[in-house]
């Protein structure tokens, strides 16, 4: 989608005036179309200048653009020195995003970046329905950057900040530092965690699956080499 919308000619637009009320409305409406296909309607899009300034983020009609993003966003300057696309994972203002970045250049002039966004919570309904609990937990470190995701206290831990559901079942957690890929049991529950590493290559949080026991008895059956992690 990052690569489609950097050759649209409406979007070029916005970059050449970088007003951001008229560039906001014409991303609605192409977010719009895009919604009625399954792939991109958990996305979001987000547009910045070639100096890294926000122009527009379609996921907040609050915020008017201009703050500057060169402090944290690495992925941009990346973007924007090697003027190719760059995708991975990223804290920014709105957490722990996956992100897909383009250049876009009208005539061979660099005018700045689209970016389209995953939202952490998208994956949630494919474990759900396997039997699995999935949670993402982002390291505490990065909070500051994370200035408007709106976390609650109640999901925030002592090392790590659960970014992609409200309710917290973690207290049992809250002194307990991940390290590296492993697996625990808590109850009749297995927890099975590994590393989050963004695009600069830095651990900036974890993945963690929960499931119960009899899924577990299931998964060493027919699970291949899954097996190996689990107690026998």
């Amino acid at each position: 989608s990052s690569l489609l919308l950097a050759n649209n000619p409406d979007v070029i637009q916005c970059f050449k005036t970088t007003r951001h009320d008229t560039c906001y409305e014409t991303m609605r409406k192409i977010k719009e179309h895009m919604n009625q296909n399954e792939i991109f309607a958990r996305s979001g899009i987000h547009l910045h200048t070639k100096d890294y300034k926000s122009l527009v983020r379609l996921f907040d009609d609050l915020i008017p653009g201009g703050d500057n993003l060169v402090s944290f966003r690495q992925s941009l300057k990346i973007a924007g020195t090697t003027q190719k696309p760059v995708q991975g994972i990223e804290v920014g203002r709105y957490g722990m995003l996956e992100r897909a970045i383009v250049p876009v250049f009208e005539d061979n002039q660099y005018l700045g970046t689209i970016e389209t966004v995953i939202f952490p919570e998208r994956y949630q309904p494919f474990f759900k329905n396997r039997g699995i609990d999935f949670y993402i937990l982002m390291k505490n470190e990065f909070l500051d950057i994370s200035s408007k995701a709106g976390f609650s206290a109640d999901q925030i831990l002592k090392h790590y900040t659960l970014i992609n559901q409200k309710v917290n079942p973690f207290r049992f957690l809250d002194d307990y530092e991940f390290n590296g890929t492993g697996y625990f049991k808590h109850g009749n529950r297995l927890i099975l965690y590994t590393p989050i590493i963004d695009l600069n290559g830095v651990e900036i949080g974890h993945y963690l699956l929960l499931w119960e026991e009899p899924l577990s008895a299931m998964c060493n059956q027919n699970c291949g080499n899954v097996n190996v992690l689990l107690p026998q």
